[in-house]
């Protein structure tokens, strides 16, 4: 890996949700059957089982915030995820320190 410089672009994959493959030939049995698996299909509709530029939207009541975001002013918070597959997992944390100060959440707070 660390003669053609894989190993320096490991980054870029990771943070872009991409793919990185790497053979001898394109015509590889190895080549071959890895681009078969990130190309995966859902056999019931032909759909790749992948997205591509989704948006994820968090709204929230009044007192509830979401952690470390870049801007107080904006709501409601906004991300775009560049890929995402079966096995993407993504995490928001919630700052909810104003909203029991001011009564905002009670024992009945529901996720959707």
């Amino acid at each position: 890996m660390d003669q053609v410089g894989l190993l320096e672009m490991k980054s870029m994959p990771q943070c872009t949700g991409g793919h990185m493959v790497l053979g001898r030939r394109f015509n590889s049995l190895q080549f071959r059957w890895t681009l078969r698996r990130v190309f995966n299909h859902n056999n019931n509709d032909g759909s790749l089982d992948m997205v591509f530029n989704a948006t994820v939207q968090v709204i929230t009541q009044q007192g509830i915030n979401v952690l470390n975001k870049k801007s107080e002013a904006v709501k409601p918070f906004l991300w775009r995820v560049g890929g995402l597959d079966s096995h993407s997992s993504l995490s928001l944390y919630f700052d909810t320190s104003n909203a029991t100060r001011n009564g905002a959440i009670n024992d009945d707070f529901n996720v959707v």
